[in-house]
């Protein structure tokens, strides 16, 4: 009996998760990595600034886990033909991130280059929406629960832009006070944990919206919409 070598496209939009998944655990593998080298070596140094190479490094941690969660959701919901733009965009996030760990006690430079990274986690985000919606068009719950995630993601990458970048021009003209490099970094870590707390909920309701369609009807959407 000859062997079916036929490749339906089905077949194809199969591998997109599992071509995701290798190109982003290289990259956010990568960056663990480097993040690491750099803090040790930060703090190596005869007279490290604790108070600047911590708190950036945190955050720095607190954006990597960002981009590997929201691909984890993107690769889990998404099974669509791979286009350049697949691989262009996970690789130039990855720069971004990567290059602000070189710059931890660099506060300026750091802020400028997260305030880059913010821009192009929307555009992302935008890219993942134009997905989302050729893929499903105008699906009921809960995949439209998920659109309205994504949007809000979007949201919350151009807040925390207008926010990376306020702080770089701040840097630029003086010295930052402790209060004000405090309070800027507790904003961020602010934005990043109800970020990752909005979409772990919204992951939830996704799933639990494909287990039980009838209850998915109604529910409420992450910005407060009712469907």
């Amino acid at each position: 009996m000859a062997h079916d070598a036929t490749i339906r496209p089905k077949d194809v939009q199969e591998y997109f998760p599992q071509i995701y998944l290798t190109l982003i655990s290289i990259i956010q593998g990568v960056a663990l990595g480097i993040l690491a080298n750099e803090v040790f070596n930060n703090l190596s140094e005869s007279s490290p600034d604790w108070g600047i190479i911590i708190p950036h490094g945190i955050i720095s941690f607190g954006i990597l886990i960002i981009v590997s969660f929201e691909y984890t959701i993107f690769i889990a919901t998404m099974r669509e033909y791979i286009t350049i733009f697949d691989t262009i965009i996970p690789l130039v996030l990855g720069a971004a991130e990567i290059s602000s760990f070189f710059f931890l006690n660099n506060s300026a430079a750091w802020f400028f280059i997260n305030a880059i990274l913010c821009m192009l986690g929307a555009i992302a985000f935008q890219w993942a929406l134009h997905l989302h919606t050729k893929h499903y068009g105008q699906s009921k719950d809960p995949f439209r629960l998920l659109k309205h995630s994504i949007i809000a993601d979007v949201r919350y990458c151009l807040v925390g832009a207008v926010v990376f970048y306020v702080m770089w021009l701040t840097s630029l003209f003086g010295d930052l006070k402790s209060w004000e490099n405090g309070l800027f970094h507790l904003i961020i870590l602010f934005i990043i944990v109800s970020l990752l707390v909005k979409d772990s909920r919204s992951f939830s309701s996704f799933l639990r919206g494909l287990e039980n369609p009838d209850k998915a009807q109604g529910s409420e959407d992450p910005g407060g919409n009712q469907n």
